[in-house]
């Protein structure tokens, strides 16, 4: 964080002495992914949903899909059952698991 104003400060220093512009240093240009595919601005409230509710849905399980996310939103609706039948399965068999060792 302090590197990121540090950095911010640096390129307010920089443009104010007539140099050409540098990357502005903020949350979404650090944070973003530069392979997510972006949602257009037209893109219906169904698609938008979808994506925010997958996105979510993988960080809250530490899934990183990398170069290759879902593109479409079936194929959002396919990997988002996977992540919850995959997450489901892991708490059954850690469940049965713990079940056995206390007995």
């Amino acid at each position: 964080m302090s590197s990121c104003l540090s950095s911010c400060f640096y390129v307010e220093s920089y443009e104010s002495r007539g140099l050409p512009p540098v990357p502005i240093c903020t949350w979404k240009a650090q944070y973003t992914k530069p392979d997510t595919p972006p949602l257009p601005a037209d893109a219906s409230v169904t698609v938008k949903y979808s994506w925010a509710f997958f996105m979510a849905l993988s960080h809250m399980l530490c899934i990183g899909y990398g170069r290759y996310p879902p593109l479409t939103v079936s194929e959002i609706w396919i990997t988002i059952f996977s992540m919850v039948m995959g997450a489901s399965l892991y708490a059954i068999f850690i469940g049965q698991i713990s079940s056995m060792t206390l007995r």
